[in-house]
């Protein structure tokens, strides 16, 4: 048996504000449910999911507001959960704060057009990504973040029209250094696979391509420090799901590993993994099946299991855990806020 604790917060998120549109009533974080950002349920207007991965019940933890396309979720560690809004290619990086619900707008326009992915830096500046789609042909960029005053800085300007090794960035993470990885689409140009961005030079380096990534791009990746040379990816073919894989990538040699394939992987387009190294895969709707589900697989043989399918989940694109003790903010580890106190159990196959 592998056991970890869930902990029940003893309160209730008020209704989230925002400067426009209408946001719904969130409820309790419970630390270690997972959030998935879902980008459009049918109507692009995005909501933020919250699943029991014990039980697979689905509640939605936020929804209206700035929320139309979240593609990428992270928690500050300071009571705010920053998302990034892909908005129909002009994009926005704003915050949810966890004790009032309250969204605010941290970044948009200038140099934020479309964004695809964000990562939080040992500083608290943020690294995002975004494809602009509104200039001919497209192209991307990496830039900085100031959370506090919302500045910009361009880290790099990407044109894989022009030789620019990146293309269409869709999911990233910090390495070891606080260096960019990226998992890359090629669009016109660039490279399919995985790329480090110097986060300070932009000077870009191929981590891996060719193997798997010669016939499928990466789309998902997940970052594990506790394994420094480790890179989880999901990559996958919408059209053929016996194409989706799960792999691990080293990020010294370039070494493609599959993890699995096929099964109930069919267009996997997030991953994450657990304190016991079980990994949980977001996977969107696609041929052969009907529904849109958040996967589990077993650290120790490998078996796949569906944790929660259907309900809010339509077009999931983010997915990471609510972190125990972070957000500092929450009160949720004090024993005067816990209401309930279970323990998890799940049995290794």
């Amino acid at each position: 048996m592998k056991h970890i604790l869930r902990i029940a917060a003893g309160f209730t998120l008020l209704a989230l504000t925002a400067s426009r549109g209408f946001a719904t009533t969130a409820a309790a974080l419970i630390p270690g449910d997972l959030l998935v950002a879902d980008n459009e349920n049918g109507t692009y207007k995005g909501e933020i999911i919250q699943v029991n991965p014990v039980t697979g019940a689905q509640s939605v933890w936020a929804s209206g507001g700035y929320l139309v396309q979240p593609d990428d979720l992270a928690f500050d560690g300071k009571g705010n959960l920053i998302v990034a809004d892909f908005e129909f290619g002009f994009g926005k990086i704003f915050s949810i704060n966890i004790a009032s619900g309250a969204q605010t707008l941290i970044a948009s326009g200038n140099n934020v057009e479309g964004t695809t992915s964000l990562a939080i830096e040992a500083a608290g500046t943020y690294l995002v990504t975004n494809y602009n789609t509104q200039m001919v042909p497209p192209s991307s960029n990496v830039i900085r973040i100031d959370p506090a005053t919302g500045n910009q800085t361009v880290v790099l300007n990407a044109d894989a029209q022009f030789g620019s090794q990146m293309a269409l960035p869709l999911n990233s993470a910090l390495d070891q250094n606080g260096n960019l990885l990226i998992a890359n689409v090629p669009d016109g140009g660039g490279v399919s696979g995985i790329l480090n961005i110097n986060s300070q030079t932009g000077a870009t380096t191929v981590v891996s391509s060719g193997g798997i990534f010669s016939t499928i791009a990466p789309r998902g990746i997940y970052f594990n420090p506790a394994h420094p040379q480790d890179l989880l990816v999901t990559c996958d073919d919408q059209s053929t799901p016996s194409l989706s894989e799960l792999l691990d990538v080293n990020i010294s040699t370039g070494a493609q590993k599959v993890l699995a394939t096929g099964g109930l992987i069919n267009y996997a387009t997030a991953v994450t993994e657990d304190s016991a190294g079980d990994i949980f895969v977001a996977d969107q709707m696609g041929t052969g099946h009907s529904s849109s589900s958040i996967i589990e697989i077993s650290a120790v043989n490998g078996a796949m299991s569906t944790i929660a399918s259907g309900g809010n989940l339509s077009t999931p694109q983010e997915i990471l855990f609510v972190p125990v003790p972070e957000p500092a903010s929450l009160g949720i580890v004090a024993v005067s806020s816990i209401a309930m106190l279970m323990r998890r159990e799940r049995k290794e196959a």
